[in-house]
């Protein structure tokens, strides 16, 4: 991890990048603010993740409803091939 963090520092006096450093950590959130924002991600991703399942299921209802059309497909295809032979 720290050849990492030392590579980056080179890099980024090779390249003259300033970097904005105030000598002070920021404030943590505060609790209520950390709830909500669990909260609201929880929500957010619950709901991506059913939409995600739906189209799933969605999906496979229709390949296996278009699945027997290409069996059919094919072997209308198969039975006239010997003709051609």
């Amino acid at each position: 991890m720290f050849i990492l963090i030392g590579f980056l520092d080179k890099e980024i006096e090779k390249a003259d990048i300033y970097v904005y450093n105030t000598e002070e950590n920021p404030g943590a959130p505060q609790p209520r603010e950390m709830i909500d924002l669990e909260v609201g991600m929880y929500t957010y991703m619950q709901g991506h993740l059913a939409q995600f399942l739906i189209i799933q299921v969605e999906q496979r209802v229709t390949h296996f409803a278009i699945k027997p059309y290409r069996v059919c497909r094919y072997e209308a295809i198969l039975s006239v091939a010997p003709m051609f032979c």
